[in-house]
């Protein structure tokens, strides 16, 4: 039997040539090497890149995090990846520079499922802006459950 002690440090590497994973107490850590960046990325963008990398926590999240980046308040507001509900599409160019960033660092191993994964950085995307720019945000969804609940007069 394994006690944490003994995988205290494993490197696991797998075939994608420009990500390795290290193990430290159990705790996947991404390690970038840049030599194989997108060619979207100019050289003064990395460092920026590879600390919205180092705080995200799924590809999701990283997409997320990238929009905030490329994106003004102003462009996000009112607005969604496809111009659906009523909404004003974002800027096209920005939002492939997102996706071609988001599958160098978190590529898909089967291309078949490409197109689902990108599904769901677009969900993940504009439930952001849904929650940044309502009214009714993630602090105030809390509050409306304590006002939706039933009154008991004793």
């Amino acid at each position: 039997m394994m006690t944490s002690r003994d995988r205290d440090t494993i490197m696991v590497e797998e075939d994608c040539r420009d990500i390795q994973y290290i193990v430290d107490d159990a705790i996947p850590v991404k390690v970038l090497n840049f030599e194989h960046r997108p060619d979207c990325v100019e050289p003064e963008e990395e460092q920026i890149i590879q600390e919205i990398l180092t705080n995200a926590v799924s590809r999701q999240n990283f997409a997320w995090r990238l929009v905030r980046h490329y994106f003004t308040d102003p462009e996000l507001k009112d607005h969604n990846c496809f111009g659906r509900r009523g909404k004003l599409p974002l800027i096209t160019e920005k939002l492939e520079k997102v996706e071609s960033i988001v599958f160098a660092y978190y590529p898909v191993a089967d291309p078949a499922l490409y197109p689902q994964a990108w599904r769901e950085c677009v969900v993940a995307i504009d439930k952001g802006i849904r929650n940044s720019f309502s009214d009714y945000g993630y602090i105030k969804a809390d509050e409306r459950k304590c006002r939706s609940s039933y009154n008991i007069i004793i």
